[in-house]
């Protein structure tokens, strides 16, 4: 691909030339064109859902699957949501189906085996869901989610996963509102604290992640927090970019220290108004 210098450049009449390349030469761009794909799996699935039915949706996608996925865009996010689609339209074996494949295309991810579990919890397989909630900690001692819903399965955390973090283990046994949102921000701010910044990300994000899913995907039920009070959420929902968003950029930018620490205090004052 051949690029006009204008095009990039604009008018550089009056610049100068860097590294010895002339102003006026064209830019050559090399392009190797590795997948192309003529349809989102994800977006074909919505369409047929909201166009049609979720039965119907439920057919494509095992027939798309049938072919393994040819000509159509699939991604371990993508399946994972149409997952979710079809278990929020009550199409339990829909759902089964589409966790199932993210679990065989991606063995080692904890959140696929979270989310298999989920769809087993509201098909009433306690045993399954138990089951392939412990899988997913297993894969990641620390993963939150799966341990949080395996407690509200009669299961207790792993005794390893208590002794080596009895604060943290107790926080993570406090019923109230915000305490899942807190137990992460805690745990990601001390593996900040003693560098971990790679894990520390990995936590931010499940924190992210946790939020989005609990909160903002209840919009407009009653008793979300959106719908119960706003300006709260709006305070939390920013208190939490501001605390996570240094840490996350700390590849690029190194975060002020001080300046994260104010912003995960302020954070977890957040969570205790709405608790």
């Amino acid at each position: 691909m051949v690029v006009s210098p204008a095009l990039i450049l604009g008018d550089y009449s009056n610049r100068k030339a860097e590294a010895g390349i002339p102003l006026d030469s064209p830019l050559v761009y090399f392009v190797e064109i590795v997948d192309v794909k003529s349809k989102d799996l994800l977006d074909t699935i919505e369409t047929t859902i909201k166009d049609k039915s979720a039965s119907a949706a439920v057919e494509e996608y095992t027939a798309l699957k049938e072919t393994g996925f040819a000509d159509t865009r699939v991604s371990e996010w993508e399946t994972n949501n149409i997952g979710y689609d079809f278990l929020n339209e009550n199409e339990l074996s829909g759902a089964i189906e589409a966790f199932q494949s993210n679990v065989e295309a991606y063995p080692s991810s904890p959140n696929a085996y979270d989310s298999l579990a989920d769809a087993y919890v509201k098909a009433g397989d306690k045993q399954k869901a138990i089951a392939y909630y412990e899988k997913a900690v297993a894969l990641d001692p620390i993963f939150i989610m799966s341990l949080e819903k395996l407690k509200t399965l009669g299961v207790p955390p792993p005794a390893g996963f208590v002794e080596a973090n009895s604060t943290r283990a107790n926080v993570v046994a406090t019923d109230t509102r915000m305490s899942l949102y807190t137990y992460l921000a805690r745990l990601s701010y001390e593996t900040f604290e003693v560098g971990d910044n790679a894990r520390a990300v990995e936590i931010a994000e499940i924190l992210e992640q946790t939020w989005d899913r609990k909160e903002e995907l209840k919009t407009g039920r009653d008793g979300s927090l959106e719908k119960t009070n706003a300006t709260l959420f709006r305070q939390i929902d920013r208190g939490m970019d501001q605390y996570i968003g240094p840490i996350k950029g700390y590849t690029k930018n190194p975060p002020d220290r001080t300046a994260v620490r104010a912003a995960y205090d302020h954070y977890l004052q957040q969570l205790k108004l709405a608790d």
